[in-house]
């Protein structure tokens, strides 16, 4: 059978008047000063709440994640000349994806330019 925690004494206790907020809250002459209660603040989440009971609600929309850079690149190695190397490092600084866009753009150009259809990666066969 669990105890049953006792309620600390106090001397002169007095209630206030209670509004519709506010909380009962003994008043005491001990130099002991009491413990402040937390109070707590809930909020509900989107995800929480079910759209379907609030009224006048449409249907929540899916929310569309951007595609993680490695799901949409591949890493290869080729070779460069090295004046277009050298131009391409100079005009990024040195940063990887800065490189990859300009030539990825370039790549594009050119077989936009040509009428070269660009094809969707297939699936590794394991």
């Amino acid at each position: 059978m669990p105890r049953i925690k006792k309620a600390p004494l106090t001397d002169k206790v007095e209630l206030q008047p209670v509004d519709s907020q506010e909380v009962i809250t003994p008043v005491s002459d001990s130099p002991v000063p009491a413990k402040k209660e937390k109070k707590s603040t809930k909020t509900i989440s989107k995800s929480t709440v079910d759209i379907a009971t609030i009224p006048g609600t449409q249907e929540p929309t899916t929310e569309i994640r951007e595609p993680k850079f490695k799901e949409i690149h591949t890493k290869d190695s080729f070779w460069l000349e090295n004046d277009i190397y050298q131009t391409i490092a100079d005009m990024t600084q040195g940063t990887k994806r800065k490189k990859a866009l300009i030539i990825n753009k370039a790549l594009k150009d050119y077989f936009k330019k040509n009428k070269i259809e660009l094809k969707p990666l297939r699936p590794k066969d394991k």
